[in-house]
């Protein structure tokens, strides 16, 4: 057993201190751990590799959850198009049919939902939830206001709009969030203080 792998196995104990972790299961993160490794030496700036607990945040992702979700630019050009890949290491002993299914099910998901410059519908569908989501919740709170406090939850990615190009809605809908708190306390000053916090990675 080499250092780096035997680091990669007492990583994984120490994250799953608090679980069984098998040796099947530590194979099996490793093995994923390898691929994004190989794929990150050949690909550099133009892949984007998201572990299934990265995934697990997103509610709205297609379950169950793939091991990895992988994004990937035909070229280092500004404008070039991305393609997306899920990643699911099966036994031999799976289904075919199980395969064929999640395929399906991924590739759906990514043609109504990936949020990208040239993907409209998604990004309306990110200022539905990050923008016009929180202007309803706001004024049906307000009804029952008559003094308080309004927090919003925002980004530092909509301050500084220097997001990634698959999250560019996602970036300017927090941008607009950030306006309308801005609008918002005006309006409803002094008596109700509205202002937004703006976490960064988390």
């Amino acid at each position: 057993m080499s250092d780096r792998t035997w680091l990669g196995v007492e990583f994984l104990k120490l994250i799953y201190k608090d679980a069984e972790a098998s040796e099947k299961f530590i194979e099996h993160c490793l093995t994923i751990f390898a691929i994004s490794n190989q794929l990150e030496v050949m690909y550099g700036n133009r892949l984007e590799f998201f572990t299934k607990s990265e995934l697990a945040e997103l509610s709205h992702f297609p379950r169950p959850l793939p091991d990895a979700f992988i994004s990937l630019k035909n070229s280092d050009q500004p404008r070039a198009r991305t393609k997306h890949f899920f990643l699911e290491i099966f036994e031999d002993t799976m289904p075919f049919f199980v395969i064929v299914k999640r395929i399906s099910q991924y590739s759906d998901y990514f043609e109504a939902i990936i949020d990208s410059p040239d993907n409209i519908e998604a990004i309306q569908k990110v200022f539905e939830t990050n923008l016009f989501g929180e202007i309803r919740v706001t004024n049906a709170a307000r009804k029952l206001m008559t003094q308080g406090k309004i927090i919003f939850i925002s980004s530092i990615h909509g301050k500084l709009g220097n997001g990634r190009p698959s999250a560019i809605g996602y970036s300017a809908s927090k941008a607009a969030l950030d306006s309308y708190m801005k609008n918002l306390a005006k309006a409803l000053a002094p008596d109700i203080l509205v202002n937004s916090i703006a976490p960064g990675r988390t």
